[in-house]
């Protein structure tokens, strides 16, 4: 503290400036993080964010409410009804490894996605940034009780084709 009284200017000057310099750094925090969630919220993919600990989703993208079903009523979201926090935090674990898993959105759709994980603290918490991308490639990734179907439609439409050719 004497430094205050080494310099030529009054106390007040300090605490202004001490003050200035804590309200920039609250400033920027805060710009930060509605700049992440607003980066969230206008991403071409689905991305949601995901609580560590408890395994809640904490915000989500409209692509990732249409992609994954997730719901929103209010302010909170919630899962598929076939997902728990706990059986979705098991999922992160395993996508650690190995990043496309099953997504039970309902009892007849399931879709296959690869999870890439980011963590990051949003609002003091620790949480997992989700990025979600639908795996496009039906053949290799599938539910099995959607591959018979699939086959069949395809081999339908292929014969519908070689006899439209034909007529």
């Amino acid at each position: 503290m004497e430094w205050f009284s080494i310099a030529k200017h009054g106390v007040g000057f300090d605490v202004t400036l001490i003050l200035a310099c804590l309200f920039t750094v609250i400033f920027i925090q805060y710009r930060s993080r509605t700049r992440l969630l607003n980066l969230i919220h206008e991403a071409t993919t689905a991305i949601f964010l995901l609580e560590k600990d408890s395994g809640l989703v904490m915000d989500a993208n409209q692509m990732a409410i249409q992609l994954l079903g997730i719901r929103r009523v209010g302010k909170r979201y919630f899962l598929p009804p076939l997902i728990t926090p706990e059986s979705l935090l098991m999922m992160i674990e395993s996508a650690k490894k190995e990043p496309c898993q099953t997504w039970m959105v309902s009892e007849l759709n399931c879709r296959q996605v690869n999870l890439v994980l980011n963590p990051t603290t949003v609002r003091k918490r620790k949480v997992w940034v989700v990025h979600a991308h639908p795996v496009s490639d039906f053949k290799k990734y599938s539910c099995l009780d959607r591959l018979p179907s699939h086959m069949a439609q395809t081999a339908l439409d292929s014969l519908s084709e070689l006899v439209f050719l034909k007529v």
